[in-house]
């Protein structure tokens, strides 16, 4: 007889009322979660898209496993100590104090490296680590182990530390896991498929499996997130590494020719430009990328390598002048300033340009799904003849530890991607400047691109000395209003600008 039972034949009221404050812990497993309750496997893979509930029943497991038998130890493992706090909570959550010996600690102890054990009446206790610090799991016989989101671990968080403590006592393991590509967490997964492997058992389950999901939650994230992104967070899918990243429509790429001049043929140049500029010194090319923040229909493309620094400096400028003479009202330079751009973004600045430093390595992932996205949606556009064999080729990789990486092929180049994704972001994130300009009569006349290839060469005076040669003289030096930017000629000519 149960100790339920029990208490009912002794106090039936102080039963009933134990009864409905566990009620208050109990979760409704969904069929999903069933399935995985009822499995008899000894090591399950759940392999599911976000909001699921995948914490949510491993906590369930979990919790189980510590009240199943006395002095059992359970241990929940994730790869970091922000995700080891959220399955701390979700356990609370579903566990009731009187079930433990003491109150539970806070969860700033994660905060402070400090360790987090749950001590249960029968004897047993929940402890909770994080892959970071992986020492501390030596050295322990385990009855059941928790890998929360496991694909973003090292294998041999698990080959190595967790699965050996579990042989002693013959303990059990639940890996749950959102899938990042085809890495060992898949290999475990793949294993749960094989009916030969009798132990195992591994399940793939959809975001819109979950029926507590509103279908137009799924809806919406696939518009608004790109393919990949789609296919792996939500649909669950083991996306293969090296898979590419971009996926377009016809409409998307620019058939245009792009001219000597670097302008891209019947493309008119007006409005705010925004110039992608992504460096280079030997090995890979230096790429501008010049696009329309009003049509987002790219109007400029230069690609060179093997060129100094002072040489590099003088092409973005000479590109800036050049749009500014074709029409347009103001030109941002979006730069990686990370390592070698960072100096010759300063001296852009600090000449009179309109400059954005992005420190790539930060911001890449959210550039590489912002494109990606808008390339899908039709929200952005590609040059033909702008090496898009590049875009074809950028893929998707995930490293030992489970991080998500972009980049092309190993010995490919990827200059005109990341020079492209600098623009996309410009155009998006940053836009035009407020700006009020300094000149009366505006000193650049609208040309169309056709105008300019004639003269395209003719940047003997424009020398890193003295960028802003040769001057209108009849520039004014009374400031207005206006729409546009000021071109560098007229912050010169500007005595307020001055100290």
């Amino acid at each position: 007889m149960s100790d339920l039972a029990q208490l009912f034949e002794a106090d039936p009221e102080r039963a009933m009322m134990l009864l409905r404050e566990l009620k208050k812990y109990a979760i409704d497993p969904h069929p999903g979660q069933r399935e995985l309750i009822d499995s008899e496997a000894r090591f399950k893979v759940l392999n599911a898209g976000r909001r699921w509930g995948k914490t949510k029943i491993g906590a369930n497991i979990a919790v189980n496993a510590c009240r199943s038998g006395d002095n059992r130890l359970v241990w929940w493992v994730a790869p970091v100590y922000k995700t080891v706090k959220r399955g701390y909570r979700e356990v609370l959550r579903q566990l009731p104090k009187d079930f433990l010996l003491h109150d539970p600690p806070p969860d700033t102890n994660f905060d402070a490296g400090r360790s987090v054990i749950l001590r249960f009446k029968n004897g047993s206790q929940m402890e909770f680590y994080s892959a970071e610090r992986p020492g501390g799991m030596l050295g322990e016989g385990v009855d059941f182990a928790v890998l929360d989101e496991a694909a973003t671990m090292p294998a041999n968080v698990w080959e190595q530390i967790v699965r050996p403590t579990l042989a002693d006592k013959l303990g059990s393991g639940l890996l749950i896991s959102t899938p990042r590509g085809r890495n060992w967490f898949y290999k475990r997964w793949l294993y749960g498929q094989d009916e030969e492997n009798k132990e195992w058992a591994s399940w793939t389950f959809p975001s819109e499996s979950n029926p507590y999901l509103q279908a137009s939650e799924i809806e919406a994230m696939k518009d608004e997130l790109p393919r990949l992104t789609f296919e792996q967070e939500v649909l669950a899918q083991f996306v293969a590494a090296g898979s590419s990243v971009f996926r377009w429509g016809q409409n998307t790429i620019q058939q245009n020719q792009i001219l000597a001049n670097a302008f891209v043929e019947d493309e008119k140049i007006e409005g705010h430009q925004f110039l992608g500029v992504d460096l280079a010194k030997t090995a890979d090319y230096t790429v501008l990328y010049g696009g329309s923040e009003t049509t987002r229909r790219n109007t400029y493309y230069e690609r060179f390598n093997s060129v100094s620094w002072p040489e590099q400096k003088r092409r973005i400028k000479r590109a800036v002048f050049q749009l500014r003479k074709a029409g347009a009202t103001g030109v941002t330079l979006i730069i990686d300033s990370t390592g070698l751009g960072d100096p010759i973004a300063e001296d852009l600045e600090e000449a009179g340009f309109d400059v954005v430093g992005i420190n790539f390595t930060t911001y890449k992932a959210k550039m590489v799904t912002l494109l990606a996205k808008d390339l899908e949606q039709g929200k952005a556009h590609l040059l033909e003849e702008g090496e898009l064999n590049e875009f074809e080729n950028y893929g998707m990789k995930v490293t030992a530890g489970g991080r998500t990486t972009y980049s092309a092929p190993e010995g490919e180049h990827d200059d005109a991607v990341s020079a492209k994704m600098l623009q996309h972001w410009g155009i998006v994130q940053e836009g035009s400047p407020m700006v009020t300009t300094v000149s009366a009569n505006d000193p650049v006349e609208a040309h169309d691109p056709e105008d300019i290839e004639e003269d395209a060469d003719d940047w003997s005076d424009l020398i890193d000395d003295d960028p802003f040669a040769p001057m209108r003289p009849e520039a004014s030096r009374e400031p207005v209003s206006a729409s546009r930017a000021p071109t560098p000629e007229e912050l010169l000519n500007n005595p307020n600008h001055w100290g």
